[in-house]
């Protein structure tokens, strides 16, 4: 077993928040940071995955997306293998009402695996699909993937920002805990922390997290969190001990 670093919220260009995010630009990024693993989450669309895998030499790309639901409520979908990702993708895609415009949100750059522009994505990634919370947890726990809530304390988009708490029965795999620490006591009870960076721009990619694991692997991770088997995360990297519940 060993340490990797990682940042497992990243997005890129096909994000339309995003700026200067192309997948060699990502990665060279989370190189020069020092960074093993970095998981990428566009909004509501894994299209541009393949293009950073192929663009990585010694990173490993997890494959993911940041998916909006009906709620408003964003989370993070990571998967082990592009498959999963790119099933779940078609699904929010059937549930994805309008088309994007351009002047107000930004382009939704797509690219090719050889990190050439191939177009753009026409779907309103920035909106909210038509999937419940329930709805998307369920689909990504069937395909073998983790749902992180992401940026939990944000009016838009944070699980806590808009509906005030966490529903109990909401099958979370991990939060992601504010870098200043929760204003008051932290909500996460059971549920792992996690620590990422929600990069739009390459100078916000970095070594957010650590963890000491045989391989990279979401099962590995899930033992990690929990200090299971030997597996477990590096303190240094956990800036927030309460809200990380450590």
């Amino acid at each position: 077993m060993r340490w990797f670093t990682a940042d497992l919220h990243v997005h890129t260009d096909l994000s339309p928040c995003a700026k200067s995010m192309s997948p060699d630009q990502v990665v060279r990024a989370a190189e020069s940071a020092g960074v093993d693993v970095i998981a990428i989450c566009d909004h509501n669309s894994a299209a541009n995955v393949a293009a950073v895998q192929a663009a990585a030499a010694q990173v490993v790309v997890l494959p993911g997306l940041e998916v909006n639901t009906r709620e408003e409520v964003h989370l993070v979908c990571l998967f082990d293998h592009l498959e999963g990702a790119l099933a779940l993708q078609e699904m929010v895609y059937r549930e994805l009402p309008g088309e994007n415009d351009e002047g107000i949100f930004g382009p939704q750059w797509l690219y090719n695996e050889a990190g050439d522009r191939i177009g753009l994505e026409r779907k309103f990634l920035a909106g909210s699909c038509r999937l419940s919370m329930q709805a998307v947890i369920a689909l990504v726990n069937r395909l073998g993937g983790l749902v992180i809530a992401p940026h939990p304390m944000r009016t838009y988009g944070g699980i806590i920002g808009v509906l005030g708490f966490i529903p109990k029965d909401l099958q979370l795999g991990a939060i992601e805990a504010p870098p200043s620490g929760w204003p008051h006591h932290s909500p996460l009870g059971e549920i792992p922390g996690v620590i990422a960076s929600d990069a739009h721009r390459t100078e916000e990619i970095g070594p957010h997290m650590a963890f000491y694991m045989e391989r990279v692997g979401l099962e590995e991770m899930k033992y990690a969190w929990r200090g299971l088997e030997g597996r477990r995360t590096h303190p240094k990297f956990l800036m927030v001990k309460e809200a990380l519940g450590r």
